[in-house]
């Protein structure tokens, strides 16, 4: 059985995988659309207000993944030449510079911008946050709020971060504390848009070999019939233990976990006006656990602690419920045909529901170099290149997407994810600590437990409940 020790490995994994999925400056795509053909760049509609940028300004700009100063964008794939032309139209624009700083690497990447704007000296002025699990570290600083970063809402003359063209709205809620904005979440464009959406991937020759053709999978998930109880018979059918396969896997993360808890109506946390109190142990959330378990006890689902990447692309799993990007950053090295369709519907739930749970923060540090100025620039440069129903942001989708995805049917299900999104912020407490034990153990660390028969996921979250949501109000 695999080892709850390892469970810090997966998430180191799972926090490295999503981070490489980031957006590189408003919206760059993945990797992996390298085929694609970038679409003209049209002026930036973005709401702006007055003008606060200074000619002269030099804004410093903190991005994880750059290592190259002088060449920001030499990993930006087919579209750098179209970045590069960006990023010099706008400084030649205000008569600026806007200079990237290169990342140190590892994960001192996120405590030195704060820890430098937390001592009055702060090594940017714009800090791209990478990602939620970061924020509340951001913000409480050392304990105490506020202290390394700006409220872009004091700034409400020069820039505004509602247009929902624009910006996601959603998870900029998740980024307010004492009703202030302190970093702005930019949209994804084109197949980005659909990148942290989550799907069911599966692998075509196992899925025949059970008999089930991809047209009919298709067809099942248009219609609405893919639901748990297919999911599970599916699982089953495509199980061959003599083989080492199996019907589909927990994943890097316990990634089936809160996917399912989705797809069922549940949630982990639901704000109640004031703050956000845990519901992880509502029947909603319990079923979905109780599921897992079930089909632990029918063999058909892989709990080894292998990366989930690892084990669909060898052809050892039929079925991922997975983002898109796990498949986007690994599609190149697949041994299989595959396809995607919607999660499966979940008993307690009247449609499909797809978990988006990443984002991508931007904030202004404390000390920088005419705040005002680095929140024009956010709302202006790193805003999205394409508003998100733009003509031009919808041919970039169908450029990039067929990349990756090699039938209709997979193309479909991923134009139309969007409708089924349920947005999540788990990640933005999980590294919260009550001195002892970080919340994302709390959260999904116990499925070993619940499998092994230890304890029901009923019982388990029953008994953290009211810990969770002080650990919540502590932070919130």
């Amino acid at each position: 059985m695999f080892r709850k020790n390892k469970k810090c490995g997966l998430l180191a994994a799972a926090i490295a995988a999503m981070l490489l999925m980031l957006i590189f400056a408003g919206c760059t795509p993945q990797e992996t659309a390298s085929a694609a053909t970038p679409s003209p760049t049209p002026e930036n509609s973005a709401v702006q207000k007055e003008n606060a940028i200074k000619a002269g300004d030099v804004y410093r700009y903190y991005l994880w993944s750059v290592t190259d100063e002088k060449d920001p964008f030499k990993n930006a794939g087919p579209r750098a030449d179209s970045m590069r032309k960006r990023l010099a139209e706008f400084e030649q624009k205000y008569d600026i510079t806007v200079k990237y700083v290169a990342s140190t690497g590892g994960y001192e990447w996120y405590d030195l911008p704060r820890s430098s704007a937390a001592a009055g000296e702060p090594i940017c002025d714009i800090f791209n946050v990478g990602g939620p699990y970061v924020v509340l570290g951001t913000y409480f600083y050392g304990g105490q709020a506020g202290k390394c970063i700006l409220p872009l809402s004091d700034y409400s003359s020069v820039a505004d971060f509602s247009d929902t063209e624009y910006w996601n709205v959603e998870s900029q809620r998740f980024c307010t504390f004492s009703g202030k904005l302190y970093c702005a979440v930019p949209l994804e464009c084109g197949g980005d848009s659909v990148s942290s959406n989550t799907v069911t991937l599966f692998n075509k020759d196992l899925m025949v070999k059970a008999g089930y053709e991809a047209d009919k999978l298709y067809e099942m998930s248009r219609n609405g019939e893919w639901t748990w109880e297919r999911f599970e018979e599916a699982a089953v059918r495509t199980t061959d233990i003599d083989n080492g396969i199996y019907g589909t896997t927990i994943g890097d993360n316990v990634a089936l976990g809160s996917a399912l808890i989705v797809t069922n109506g549940g949630a982990y946390f639901k704000n109640n006006g004031t703050t956000d109190v845990f519901v992880g142990n509502s029947d909603n959330a319990i079923a979905a656990w109780d599921f897992i378990v079930g089909l632990a006890k029918k063999n058909c689902i892989d709990y080894s602690g292998t990366t989930e990447a690892n084990l669909f692309g060898t052809g050892k799993v039929a079925m991922m419920v997975t983002t898109i990007s796990r498949l986007v950053s690994v599609y190149k090295f697949l041994k299989c045909d595959y396809g995607i369709i919607n999660p499966p519907k979940g008993p307690m739930a009247s449609d499909y529901l797809s978990e988006m749970s990443w984002f991508t923060p931007i904030s202004v540090m404390r000390g920088a170099n005419n705040p005002a100025g680095c929140v024009q620039v956010i709302n202006e440069y790193l805003s999205p290149e394409y508003a998100r129903s733009s003509a031009e942001n919808q041919e970039l989708m169908d450029a990039e997407l067929t990349v990756y995805l090699k039938d209709a049917g997979s193309v479909e299900t991923a134009k139309n994810i969007t409708k089924y999104t349920s947005n999540q912020n788990y990640y933005l407490y999980q590294q919260v600590s009550d001195g002892d034990t970080k919340m994302l153990s709390y959260l999904y660390g116990n499925v070993w437990n619940f499998i092994s028969g230890e304890t029901t996921p009923k019982q388990f979250y029953d008994s953290v409940t009211d810990k969770i949501n002080s650990m919540v109000a502590s932070v919130r």
